[in-house]
């Protein structure tokens, strides 16, 4: 079991099913435990169609084959898109609120599961994907080739992790930098955090971490996956990993 800090209950999930119950927006907000930094987080691109998604996103999903695992899948705008081209999905998320959602949508294998207490024992994936840069559910900078080890484990040979992540490197923005020295300070890597999502009187509270694209490489090269391709958008970027063949 990997470190983590998690309490609290469902907000991100009762946002989702506001807006799919009533098709008008709701806003979480999400706070930065360390600092009090606050955004806020509409539901709405959750429940996106492909054509609405952002081009990374769209690129990415073409890097998808065979039997699919989607790891906090949220709404299930990926899951639905893939069972539409004919892949076998399973899609997982620790939110009850979002698989109730998801399912009502249609993804038709919905699981709730803490993805970083271990494997789904006997399951076999050609691709797993992390979008909405959920490799930060990994929690804490320590915990990513763990984690990365551990999902290599649910591939066939040659299989693909992609996703996308952030450049937190190549911020220019005073209250990213003072974050992150902040944490660098108190011995921290500079992008672990610790986050508040508040809805509708509900709190949950988790780690979450990112990952710049070098510190990526040189990680998954550390636990046996090949880097397949890097798309640098500046800030964002996304991966596609591969477990060897043998």
């Amino acid at each position: 079991m990997l470190k983590r800090v998690r309490s609290g209950g469902d907000a991100f999930g009762k946002a989702l099913i506001d807006f799919h119950n009533t098709g008008e927006e709701t806003i979480s907000i999400i706070r930065r435990v360390e600092d009090n930094n606050v955004d806020e987080m509409p539901s709405s691109p959750y429940f996106r169609a492909f054509d609405e998604w952002d081009p990374l996103d769209r690129a990415l999903s073409a890097w998808m084959e065979g039997r699919v695992l989607d790891i906090g899948m949220g709404a299930g705008r990926l899951s639905l898109h893939l069972q539409g081209k004919g892949h076998d999905v399973v899609g997982v998320d620790l939110s009850p609120g979002a698989l109730e959602v998801s399912s009502a949508r249609g993804v038709r294998d919905v699981r709730q599961l803490d993805i970083l207490d271990g494997i789904l024992d006997g399951e076999k994936f050609r691709t797993i994907a992390l979008f909405g840069h959920n490799l930060g559910i990994a929690g804490f900078h320590e915990n990513v080739g763990s984690f990365l080890e551990l999902l290599s484990r649910m591939l066939t040979p040659g299989g693909r992790i992609v996703g996308t992540q952030i450049n937190w490197d190549r911020t220019d923005k005073p209250e990213h930098l003072g974050f992150q020295e902040a944490n660098r300070r108190a011995g921290r890597h500079p992008v672990d955090m610790t986050l508040r999502i508040e809805y509708g009187g509900i709190e949950e509270t988790f780690s979450w971490c990112l990952t710049n694209q070098t510190e990526l490489v040189e990680i998954a090269k550390s636990v046996g996956l090949a880097i397949e391709a890097i798309i640098d958008c500046g800030g964002m970027y996304s991966y596609v990993l591969r477990l060897p063949e043998s």
